[in-house]
């Protein structure tokens, strides 16, 4: 890149499709066992780091609209993945929890994507592994200053 114009926003965007697309290749093998595909394993993932989640939440973390986050819980509810139901004091409000299913899905899967890369990735030096994190967490950070127009705080 040296000698190249720098566009922060083009360049951070096509890298984190680039990873987004790459991570995915190495973690969906471990799902699809299980029947899950890489839309429904980010839903549960997105529903456990904050439980009871709303289905507008949810959307809003998936980057969908309502009514097909809504039909992607109901698909993950028949599978036995989740459980939808009326949130208490607010009928309209569905909200969605893992089923014991669900748990156990994502601990299996997550500990077999651990065990199948840890020994490889054990293999990069300390002091690259500790910038890697570093320059996630800033990326992290950096994106968390951004807002989106039009879309409200869906960040927890």
């Amino acid at each position: 890149m040296e000698g190249e114009t720098i566009n922060l926003p083009r360049d951070i965007l096509n890298e984190l499709h680039e990873i987004e697309a790459r991570a995915a290749a190495l973690v969906l093998p471990f799902y699809k066992p299980y029947g899950l595909t890489l839309l429904q394993t980010r839903a549960l993932v997105e529903i456990a780091r904050s439980e009871p989640t709303a289905v507008c939440s949810l959307a809003a973390r998936l980057g969908m609209a309502a009514p097909n986050a809504s039909i992607l819980a109901k698909r993950l509810a028949q599978d036995g993945f989740v459980r939808r139901g009326r949130a208490a004091g607010d009928e309209r409000r569905v909200e969605i929890t893992l089923t014991p299913r669900g748990r156990d899905v994502l601990r299996a899967a997550g500990d077999a994507v651990s065990a199948h890369y840890a020994p490889m990735l054990a293999q990069v030096p300390a002091q690259e592994q500790r910038e890697l994190l570093r320059g996630l967490a800033q990326l992290r950070d950096l994106l968390g200053r951004l807002t989106p127009p039009g879309f409200e705080e869906t960040r927890t």
